[in-house]
């Protein structure tokens, strides 16, 4: 009786030594990206930059953040992509840097929106560019 309750614990620990099940992250395509991008520029902190509250950005400054990766993976495929894509990322580094999401100092919070505006147009018409090429 011994044997095969050992047997039966060594084959569960076993079969605990396997590979973990990893998530494969979805491929990044234009199409997507460009849905992103398109919901993000309606957001009045991509319309008026400069007329917003810095703070009130945040959330729009945070959903970009997860876009700028995709554009960085993009661009090994289109070097288009590749200065607006590293511009997005400097301004929400600046964005950032700064503290604007709670109690920065305005101009350089301003400002920020402004450059990460200017990176999602240029990031979105390289993207639609090469839609209309197809």
């Amino acid at each position: 009786m011994r044997i095969p309750a050992l047997l039966a614990v060594l084959l569960l620990a076993l079969t605990a030594c396997g590979e973990t099940g990893t998530r494969v992250p979805a491929e990044v395509n234009a199409t997507s990206l460009r849905t992103k991008l398109g919901a993000q520029t309606t957001d009045q902190c991509f319309l008026q930059p400069a007329r917003q509250r810095p703070a009130g950005c945040e959330k729009y400054v945070t959903q970009l953040g997860g876009v700028v990766g995709s554009v960085d993976e993009l661009a090994l495929r289109d070097p288009a992509l590749a200065e607006p894509g590293r511009a997005l990322r400097a301004g929400i580094d600046a964005y950032r840097a700064a503290t604007c999401g709670t109690t920065g100092p305005a101009e350089p919070c301003r400002k920020a929106l402004t450059d990460i505006a200017a990176a999602v147009e240029a990031v979105k018409t390289r993207l639609d560019t090469t839609a209309e090429s197809r």
